[in-house]
């Protein structure tokens, strides 16, 4: 009975360990599985991602580019007006730059579909994470500065211009256009929210290209 006892214990032991070494199997399986998965979700999100930056990269480079020349034609604008020299055909034809602005539309659906999927936590670099959330916040700075702009434009800089120039020929505006103290402030208003726009653009490109870089690191080295 003894030997017998012996035989069914070691026989029951051995079971129990066949048991647990297929569930650690099936366990391992499944968490194998699962992250690989988890790699293929965030390898689709990964390239979405850099596209995305690209995008928006090419937007801010084009603003930045435009508005740059905009600032320069309202620097030619001032410049004349401190010459008081109201006749010269450059401070009409530069004028228009009062009423012109490159809208800033970036692109964020990949992001928004991160971080509404609750896959975003799946990234376990933390230093990613913290770039790729700063990188969209900054372009929460370019449309508080384009706001400001877009405000002052349509109504300041608008009202002045219905009231003095004639928008079927710019050429034949009142003889009294920009001469007045209101056209100067309204000037100068426009170059400093142009540079304030330009300089949050320049900082959004700033934290793109880094995260940029840091996603193609990711893809190549993590995924």
């Amino acid at each position: 009975m003894k030997n017998k006892t012996g035989k069914y214990f070691k026989y029951a032991i051995g079971e129990i360990f066949l048991v647990v070494i297929g569930i650690l199997i099936a366990l391992s399986i499944n968490n194998w599985n699962e992250n690989r998965q988890n790699r293929k979700v965030l390898t689709i999100y990964t390239n979405q991602l850099i596209e995305e930056v690209e995008i928006n990269v090419a937007q801010l480079n084009n603003i930045v580019k435009n508005e740059t020349k905009l600032v320069k034609h309202l620097d030619t604008v001032v410049s004349l007006l401190n010459k008081q020299d109201y006749d010269n055909i450059k401070l009409k034809n530069k004028s228009y730059a009062l009423l012109t602005f490159e809208d800033f539309n970036p692109e964020t659906i990949a992001y928004d579909n991160l971080k509404s999927s609750g896959e975003f936590k799946l990234i376990e670099n933390i230093e990613l994470r913290n770039a790729i959330s700063g990188a969209y916040n900054t372009f929460e700075d370019v449309k508080l500065t384009q706001e400001v702009h877009y405000y002052n434009m349509k109504t300041r800089v608008a009202d002045y211009f219905l009231e003095n120039a004639d928008y079927g020929n710019f050429q034949h505006t009142s003889t009294d256009f920009a001469k007045d103290r209101v056209f100067k402030n309204l000037t100068l208003g426009s170059v400093a929210t142009f540079n304030q726009k330009i300089e949050a653009c320049k900082n959004s490109l700033e934290s793109l290209k880094e995260l940029k870089t840091k996603l193609e690191y990711f893809s190549n080295n993590e995924l």
